[in-house]
């Protein structure tokens, strides 16, 4: 009887755990909002070629999200009103923010003027837009991992749980 509540116990903790492994919380950040970026301020200045920047082009750490926003990446929220995160409604918000001709970071260049020289709008003084992170003997800042497969995390999940099935069946 206590050896058929343990296994009961054990094939429960087991299935809530791999429920779990397939719950993700939705985040903010994403990694399209750089490269509308980029698309954004090549459109608006015709003939130059922008990187793809990192995101502390508008946020004060690299993994971006809401409300750490720098002095350049506040304004493009306020006052290029990009209040629905959504990618799609960058460019319209740059346009919005770059037509109002402001110093975002107080250098006394406008972002305008910064933006076209590739330097960064919420660095003051010198500071390159599209500069990319680097610490010690040449390591770099590595890129997001691809995204989780659910379907092959579900299907690892089947096929455990046959496993564990066809190990009980043939006790």
């Amino acid at each position: 009887m206590h050896s058929t509540k343990m296994r009961g116990f054990l094939f429960g903790s087991a299935m809530l755990a791999l429920a779990s492994l397939g719950y993700t919380r939705s985040a903010s950040a994403s990694s399209s909002f750089p490269a509308a970026l980029k698309d954004a301020l090549e459109k608006r200045f015709p003939g130059t070629t922008y990187c793809v920047p990192l995101c502390t082009a508008c946020h004060t750490v690299t993994t971006g999200g809401p409300g750490n926003y720098n002095s350049f990446g506040k304004n493009l929220n306020e006052k290029g009103m990009l209040y629905i995160p959504n990618p799609v409604l960058v460019e319209g918000a740059v346009n919005k923010l770059l037509d109002l001709n402001l110093d975002s970071d107080g250098d006394g260049k406008s972002d305008n003027d910064e933006l076209k020289a590739l330097e960064s709008p919420s660095i003051s003084g010198p500071g390159s837009f599209c500069t990319d992170l680097a610490y010690g003997c040449g390591a770099r800042i590595a890129p997001a991992p691809p995204a989780l497969d659910k379907v092959g995390l579900f299907s690892a999940g089947l096929v455990v749980l046959g496993l564990t099935l066809l190990r009980r069946r043939r006790r």
